[in-house]
């Protein structure tokens, strides 16, 4: 009986401990979360293999196991998924060998098991048919010395007599990369006037050049164009190149020479005629400076909003979305786009649910998916950032240590030529921090273009921004703790409170025989003074945290007055001038003002308050999302409320005054 155990048990030790000898063959073995036996369809490694360990012993069998990777497995797609084994384990370009570290360690997936949190990059390239008369051009930097900086951001131009015909249509760009382990990303840009640049370098001024050709990131392949539909460039008005690439150097190695770049594929206008459709591509999201990441936040959102007016855009049927890329740094974790067409609802036009930053691609939507962009559209651009491993806030800016939000769209079917590409959110608060459950906007890979498979892009649900079904409650929940409980404490301190102790003395007043009116009217009121200096306190502490600019907002403003005149309200009511002890005594002037001025100067705060109520709903969008159905069934009851307290005092004055006329005549 021991016997057979002691077998079992060094016949499971063996299986166990067979694995991680595989582990070492392939780049990540190690590092599959949650499936240490990555060949095997137990997690824990032994028994049946999955179809990567199937593909794994085949190539092991024709190449060895140190040969394996590189020569077999790493090109294949064991899981069907549309990703190589070599960009789900982190070596997307097959140089691995066992000893090395790979060339990436993080958005690792399995790759015998398809991915859901990822849709494999669609590409035109599939269908792409080079015209007879198309030209390749390379556009590479000389030989070129990589700083042993972490990030490095050297531009060079090319001048554009080298294209020969004056407008031509670019049908294909293909990345020339010599020196993968550094080479982030690249941006082709098309300029106006003489960058000066005289070799690759730094410095150099971009004036003239923001009409953006081509976005290319690691992870990125050769990107082509739809039939018949070029990137159309009049070398007349655009007589200079810029290319810039993002250099990423962490081991600061030194004596790197690198000559990558792109190759452009082209035609000459005049070659195809009317044949052929213009596309450009836009750059959308936040702006620099408005970007302030605060530490310690394992989910921290970032929205720009910009509305789709220009000239350029056509009056009806906008323009036509062919594909995307979207842009963050080290921090970025999610970046989605939506797209809120007039009168109809939001929808997402990309989505990275699973953004990595060392694996950005350009996305082509197939056929069947288009969906357009009308003028007087919003568009929002978020990034769901985590900030766990900081300790200070952190910025926007180029550098990889800081972070960018952006999201970059290719559009055919515009009147005309962008006159500026780049159309960032302003710095005047268009760009805050919000706190966006994923239960307000869906993204996934399902969900772009409303995740309809049609062709109008209205966005049934799958992005939609204006959950009817939502709630205040599970509404305040999307915000931080202290926004939310800044908007319960404001809600009942003037949505209850404040108008329930201003009715009292309206209507017991002038009843001698009820005395206990002031006593209730002095204890509510003083609660709703002492929950509006909580509240005030909790937005203003939330705010400085995160270093967000205070009063700039007419919510803010006008709370920071009401919040001013409680002060002065209470410290009027508790200095108030005696009434006269008799009736033979008069009124001093003194109490005569006060009785003018302590009762109107409350309901000058309570009208005050309702203003702030209703744009405290907007503020509140800014940081929880848009609702629309909860701000509207809200903004209701306040308007019915306060109207029926206005017609309350109006009665109640008219009969109090009729009282006081028939006590006179008497």
């Amino acid at each position: 009986m021991w016997f057979i155990v002691v077998v079992i048990f060094l016949g499971r030790s063996t299986l166990v401990d067979g694995y991680p000898t595989y582990q070492s063959k392939i780049p990540n073995g190690a590092n599959v979360e949650g499936w240490p036996g990555v060949g095997h369809e137990r997690s824990s490694g032994g028994g049946a293999r999955n179809s990567f360990g199937l593909d794994f012993a085949t190539a092991k069998q024709n190449h060895g196991e140190d040969l394996a990777w590189k020569n077999e497995l790493c090109a294949m797609d064991s899981d069907g998924d549309g990703f190589t084994n070599g960009e789900e384990l982190g070596d997307p370009y097959c140089t691995w060998t066992p000893g090395q570290e790979p060339q990436f360690d993080a958005f690792i997936t399995h790759p015998g098991y398809a991915s859901t949190d990822r849709a494999p990059p669609q590409s035109f390239c599939d269908e792409y048919e080079e015209p007879s008369s198309a030209v390749s051009v390379n556009l590479t930097f000389p030989p070129y010395t990589v700083p042993t900086g972490h990030t490095t951001y050297a531009k060079d131009q090319f001048d554009m007599s080298m294209f020969g015909g004056s407008t031509i249509m670019i049908t294909k760009f293909a990345p020339v990369i010599m020196k993968q382990e550094v080479v982030h990303h690249q941006l082709l840009y098309a300029c106006t006037e003489d960058p000066g640049i005289t070799e690759p370098s730094e410095i150099g001024a971009m004036q003239g050049c923001t009409n953006l050709l081509f976005a290319w990131a690691v992870g990125g392949k050769t990107f082509c164009m739809p039939s018949n539909i070029g990137i159309e460039l009049d070398t007349s008005k655009y007589p200079f190149l810029l290319l810039e690439i993002h250099y990423d150097n962490p081991t600061g190695t030194s004596g790197i020479v690198d000559t990558s770049g792109l190759e452009v594929t082209y035609v000459e206008l005049s070659q195809v005629g009317s044949n052929f459709e213009s596309a450009h591509w836009l750059i959308l999201g936040s702006s620099l400076g408005s970007i302030r990441i605060p530490p310690k936040e394992e989910y921290y959102e970032v929205v720009s909003t910009q509305t789709f007016g220009a000239s350029w855009v056509p009056k009806t049927g906008g323009a036509e979305v062919l594909a995307w890329l979207n842009h963050g740094h080290l921090l970025a974790r999610k970046i989605w786009v939506t797209i809120e067409n007039p009168g109809q609802k939001p929808f997402a036009g990309t989505c990275d649910s699973r953004y990595d930053f060392d694996l950005q691609e350009v996305t082509s939507l197939p056929g069947d998916l288009t969906y357009r962009i009308e003028r007087n559209a919003k568009i929002r651009v978020h990034c769901v950032y985590n900030s766990m491993e900081r300790t200070a806030a952190t910025k926007g800016g180029d550098e990889t240590e800081n972070e960018m939000c952006l999201g970059i769209i290719l559009m055919r079917g515009l009147t005309s030529t962008p006159s500026n590409s780049i159309i960032l959110a302003n710095s005047q608060g268009s760009t805050s921090p919000f706190k966006l459950s994923d239960s307000a906007v869906e993204c996934t890979s399902a969900s772009v273009g409303g995740g309809s498979g049609s062709g109008s892009g209205s966005g049934d649900g799958s992005g939609n921004l204006s959950n009817k079904s939502l709630s205040l409650t599970s509404w305040l929940s999307l915000a931080s703790s202290n926004v939310s409980r800044h908007a319960v404490i404001m809600l009942i301190a003037w949505f209850v409170l404040a108008p329930i102790g201003m009715v009292f003395p309206l209507l017991f007043k002038r009843n001698p025989a009820n005395k206990k009116w002031f006593l209730i009217h002095k204890v509510i009121m003083s609660m709703a003074g002492i929950l509006t200096i909580w509240g005030f306190f909790e937005i203003y502490g939330y705010k400085n945290t995160n270093e967000i600019a205070h009063f700039e907002s007419t919510h803010s403003r006008i709370g920071l007055c009401i919040f001013l005149l409680v002060f002065v309200q209470i410290l009027n009511g508790f200095t108030r001038p005696h009434k006269p002890k008799g009736d033979d005594e008069e009124k001093t002037t003194k109490r005569r003002i006060w009785e003018v001025v302590h009762p109107n100067k409350g309901r000058i705060m309570l009208v005050l308050a309702a203003v702030n109520l209703t744009l405290g709903l907007d503020s509140l969008a800014l940081y929880a999302g848009p609702a629309p159905t909860v701000e509207k069934n809200i903004r209701t009851v306040i308007m019915i409320m306060f109207a029926c307290l206005g017609i309350a005092v109006v009665v109640v004055t008219v009969h109090a005054s009729r009282s006081v006329s028939q006590v006179a005549k008497a």
